[in-house]
C-alpha cells in the first residue's frame, strides 16, 4: 500500500505591497516526524489567503503546525478534515484553529459550517473572541533548542482522551512555547470538541473530538521538539490508515 500522504498546513505571513514577503512557512520538524512514522509530508498552501480545495483532496490527514496567526482559509481546511473524516493533529496555532473553527461555526455560518460564510466574514482580529494574548510559560523568544528543558512543564490529561490511550499516564511533562492562549471557556456547551489537557495553571494544552469516528487531536505544547513523542505521532498515521482502507 501506498504510504499516507500528510497535507501539512502552515502559516501564512502576508505583506502585498512586496511580493518576496507573503509567503507559507512550514517548519522541517514537521516533515521530519511525518517522515519518520512512514508519511509522506506534502505543504498546503492558500495564496494570499485563497481557500481551494483540490490540494486537500490529495490527503489521507493532516498536520496543522505552529505559527503566529489563524486565518479563514485555514479554518476551512479544518472543516474539510472534519467533513470528511481525515485524522487531524494540530499542533499549537493548529489546536488554536481547532477554537477558530468552533468560534466560526457558532457564529459565522447560518446554518452548519459553511466554507463560504467563513472566507467571507472571517477576520484575524476575531481571534479575541476565543483567545488571550499571553506570553508562553517561560516567555522564551527567540527560543532556541538547548532551551527545550527550560520550556517544559506538567500537563494533565483526562483518562477520556487519545492522549492518555497513547501516553498511558495522566501527567505529561512536554514544551509549550506560545504567545497566546485559548479563553478558559471556549469549548463550554461545544458539541465539536472537549478539553482533555490543561497545564497546572489551568491553561488549554489539549483538545480532542468528541465525535469518536474522528481522529482529532489538538495540543498547545510541541511534540515535534522530542523525539520521546514518536509514539504520538506513530497512532497518528496508524489512524489515518485505519482510514484509507
Amino acid at each position: 500500500m501506498q504510504k499516507p500522504i500528510i497535507g501539512m498546513i502552515g502559516p501564512r505571513t502576508s505583506n502585498e505591497a512586496r511580493a518576496f514577503k507573503n509567503y507559507t512557512q512550514i517548519v522541517d520538524n514537521y516533515p521530519k516526524r511525518i517522515r519518520e512514522v512512514g508519511g509522506i509530508p506534502i505543504g498546503i498552501c492558500f495564496p494570499y489567503g485563497q481557500y481551494y480545495e483540490d490540494a486537500l483532496a490529495l490527503c489521507d490527514g493532516f498536520i496543522f503546525t505552529g505559527g503566529p496567526k489563524v486565518e479563514a482559509a485555514q479554518i476551512n481546511a479544518m472543516g474539510y478534515a472534519i467533513k470528511h473524516n481525515k485524522p487531524v493533529l494540530g499542533i499549537c496555532l493548529g489546536m488554536q484553529t481547532m477554537a477558530a473553527y468552533e468560534w466560526a461555526s457558532k457564529k459565522l455560518c447560518s446554518n452548519g459550517f459553511d466554507s463560504n460564510e467563513v472566507s467571507a466574514s472571517y477576520k484575524i482580529e476575531d481571534e479575541i473572541y476565543y483567545m488571550d494574548e499571553k506570553g508562553g510559560h517561560n516567555d522564551l523568544d527567540p527560543f532556541y533548542n538547548e532551551q527545550i528543558e527550560k520550556s517544559k512543564h506538567e500537563v494533565v490529561l483526562t483518562e477520556d482522551s487519545h492522549l492518555y490511550s497513547i501516553y498511558q499516564r495522566t501527567q505529561i511533562n512536554e514544551p509549550s512555547i506560545h504567545n497566546w492562549v485559548l479563553k478558559g471557556d471556549v469549548f463550554n456547551g461545544s458539541e465539536i470538541f472537549k478539553v482533555t489537557g490543561r497545564a497546572l495553571d489551568g491553561t488549554i494544552e489539549a483538545i480532542e473530538s468528541k465525535n469518536s469516528s474522528l481522529w482529532i487531536v489538538g495540543t498547545q505544547f510541541h511534540p515535534e521538539l522530542e523525539d520521546e513523542n514518536k509514539v504520538l505521532f506513530d497512532t497518528f498515521i496508524k489512524e489515518v490508515n485505519v482510514r484509507r482502507k
